[in-house]
């Protein structure tokens, strides 16, 4: 991991939920009425917007608003990151749109009232004044004067509230998105005396949200782009200023831009871990580039409950982590996902074991699945979860305290991870070890049970155990030599072969979920139960077909 000296922890101030944030709004509306507002004529800083939008969401937003049938009942309206779709689309048109989807914007939300719904909740505002204020030259300097001078005084009635809201209202990485906006409008609309509250509360949050090895807090792959991203316009945003910078964004981006470089397989999309989805290896590519850090690939995110094991063609990705519990300043915002001791694998850039998934995009039926044991490749014992995850997502009495060690000698990898998460309610431990060789052509597991007498558990019981592995849906499988073994067929023509002793082995129907749409695939089903010894113990291999003469 980087060199730099560690981020200052912090412990942000708590949220204001419901009817707190609701009278802070209420509050700040008043103290409006009754204050006097600067209202800036131009910006000073016109802040870069790296991003690509997309094209033909783009056009799709053009025939709706030329049919009239585009309505601002979606939240992700409000905060006009559209806007670089329309930038992106380009032309004549575009620009038309854009001005008119605004004029028509401000008609209804331009003043706060109850009736806003969630257009000046902290977080949108926030990106609603990103969005305006870095496409201000593409899109406003031909606008009328009229559009002009209605869109500063709203920035600077946007700009107020956040001064109040910003740090109070949402929790985890909104509160970063709300105060990256109170950033910009303190720098691009010269109000000096912000700057003083501004900068200093994004950095103390920025260290808040950060693991020591650089991994956001709430687990999430995809989390861990978009911090980047983040922290990537801040410090774009502080060089255009002329400002000698900051050292904790600095630093902070050193810390975390190699963690997605960790959780990236080597098709160069994200593995499916705690939320996270495959998502845009383009994008990946230059939020990597925009970052500009060049710091090796880290095998080891202890803190954030990452393992990396690499040998050959071979890339293992293994979660080491409990899930990312409700008051761990992530605010609710993604699910938590019982995943520990799972494992990704791929060969090259084909993927052959994964997890399912998050279905937060899936149809109604999947939502929630994605989230269960079940759905990951690992050890489930008595069809429960590893860790307890509520139904709202959260975390509750149960979370799986673990343990790991690693051992690397001359290109071959030993790893043992354990988890207690079914001591409470079997007094049993789960052991997962990995040996990936050398070569990378031998992967082999053990999934062990350990009776733990002092958990005043009843030892006698024999609760049953599953281990799954599910397969990406481009993998082709077969039982073979009567039902003892499992060959993988790779779209390439590469083959694996799996072995197991000590369970039942069965090939069932799984799902693998992505944010377009849920495929059906296979799963390679383990199933055993408990013995009367202290352990339990299943051994599985999986070996590339003739990897021994590569």
């Amino acid at each position: 991991m980087p060199d730099d000296p560690p981020l200052i922890r912090t412990t942000p101030p708590a949220s204001w939920p419901g009817w707190r944030a609701r009278l802070t709004h209420v509050w700040a509306s008043s103290l409006e009425a009754v204050t006097s507002q600067t209202i800036p004529k131009r910006l000073s800083v016109t802040p870069p917007d790296p991003w690509p939008g997309d094209p033909a969401a783009g056009a799709q937003l053009m025939r709706d608003w030329t049919a009239g049938s585009l309505r601002w009942d979606a939240t992700s309206l409000h905060g006009f990151a559209w806007l670089r779709d329309l930038r992106t689309l380009g032309g004549g048109d575009a620009r038309n749109c854009a001005q008119e989807l605004t004029i028509d914007w401000l008609s209804r939300y331009a003043t706060y009232s109850a009736r806003s719904g969630q257009a000046w909740r902290a977080d949108i505002l926030a990106a609603r004044q990103v969005a305006w204020l870095s496409h201000f030259d593409l899109f406003y300097n031909t606008a009328p004067e009229s559009l002009r001078r209605e869109l500063f005084s709203t920035l600077s009635r946007q700009h107020r509230r956040l001064r109040w809201t910003a740090a109070r209202e949402v929790d985890g990485l909104l509160r970063l998105i709300a105060l990256k906006g109170l950033l910009y409008g303190t720098l691009c609309l010269s109000f000096p005396k912000s700057l003083a509250k501004a900068l200093p509360l994004l950095e103390a949050e920025i260290a808040a949200q950060i693991n020591l090895d650089g991994g956001y807090q709430d687990r999430d792959p995809t989390s861990q782009v978009a911090l980047v991203q983040h922290l990537v316009d801040i410090r774009a945003l502080l060089n255009a200023s002329e400002m000698t910078g900051s050292k904790t964004v600095n630093t902070a981006i050193r810390h975390t831009a190699p963690l997605v470089r960790m959780l990236r397989h080597r098709d160069g999309k994200l593995a499916h871990f705690n939320g996270g989805g495959e998502s845009d290896s383009g994008l990946i590519d230059l939020t990597l580039a925009q970052a500009n850090i060049r710091i090796r690939t880290p095998s080891s995110a202890p803190d954030s409950g990452y393992e990396r094991l690499s040998a050959g063609k071979v890339l293992v990705l293994v979660d080491t982590g409990a899930p990312a519990p409700r008051n761990s300043h992530c605010g609710g915002q993604r699910s938590s996902h019982s995943g520990t001791a799972s494992f990704e694998l791929s060969f090259g850039r084909e993927r052959l074991i994964v997890n399912c998934g998050d279905a937060r995009y899936a149809e109604p039926e999947w939502r929630g699945i994605g989230r269960a044991t079940a759905a990951h490749s690992t050890l489930s014992v008595g069809d429960m979860n590893s860790s307890e995850i509520t139904s709202k997502g959260g975390d509750s009495a149960r979370i799986a305290v673990v343990s790991r060690e690693r051992n690397d000698a001359e290109g071959d990898t030993w790893f043992t991870v354990s988890h207690d998460g079914y001591t409470v309610p079997f007094g049993l431990t789960h052991r997962r070890r990995l040996f990936l060789s050398a070569s990378g052509v031998d992967l082999r597991g053990e999934d062990t049970l350990i009776q733990n007498p002092e958990s005043g558990q009843n030892t006698n019981n024999r609760p049953p155990f599953t281990i799954r592995f599910h397969l990406h849906p481009a993998v082709t499988a077969s039982l073979i030599q009567d039902g003892a073994a499992v060959l993988l067929r790779l779209p390439s023509g590469t083959g694996w072969r799996f072995r197991v002793a000590g369970a039942s082995l069965a090939l069932t129907e799984s799902i693998y979920l992505t944010v377009t749409e849920t495929k059906r695939t296979q799963q390679i089903v383990l199933a055993g139960r408990t013995g009367d010894n202290s352990e339990t113990a299943v051994k599985w291999s999986l070996r590339q077909e003739g990897g021994d003469k590569t």
